[in-house]
């Protein structure tokens, strides 16, 4: 859902300056280039880049780099993408078409809905806005929630039961 991941940035009213990197393969040339059309549309204050695939032993080196996970997914059994990006410490700002609903009541992050547009933009510009113990202490929580979410024994089983299916 990287176009309305662009199309929400795009729209974001906020004056801090963000760095927008993309990876990963291009899997769709048309969906890319109408991905690429907004770009052109940024404000100036936000940089977009591909920056493509990523080995998998640079994975969390490369998360760790960087303070939001912005994948609006239209949907996701398990999201692997976002277990990677929150056991560094990455806040995701992910709809809430994924397992990871209730990161708000734990404060760490956010999981939204597709049909909310404006609530991504307001969680960008509360996290651009936060100083760098906010941002500490969100990522320490973030770390917690999902280390208690892939190792509870609810959750083990669950993955017995699909994978012995």
């Amino acid at each position: 859902n990287l176009h309305y991941a662009l199309s929400i940035l795009k729209d974001t009213k906020i004056e801090e300056s963000l760095i927008f990197d993309i990876y990963g393969p291009i899997e769709d040339k048309d969906y890319w280039l109408r991905c690429q059309q907004i770009f052109a549309d940024m404000p100036d204050n936000i940089t977009i880049s591909y920056k493509g695939f990523v080995e998998p032993s640079m994975i969390q080196s490369t998360l760790g780099k960087y303070h939001l996970f912005f994948l609006p997914t239209k949907g996701e059994n398990f999201g692997h993408a976002i277990v990677e990006a929150m056991q560094v410490g990455l806040i995701p700002l992910i709809s809430n078409k994924t397992p990871w609903q209730d990161l708000e009541s734990f404060t760490a992050g956010f999981s939204l809905s597709l049909e909310n547009p404006d609530s991504f933009s307001t969680a960008i510009r509360k996290v651009a806005q936060f100083d760098n113990e906010e941002f500490l202490i969100v990522s320490e929580n973030v770390k917690k929630y999902i280390t208690q979410k892939v190792n509870s024994d609810e959750t083990l089983e669950k993955y017995k039961i699909f994978f012995n299916k």
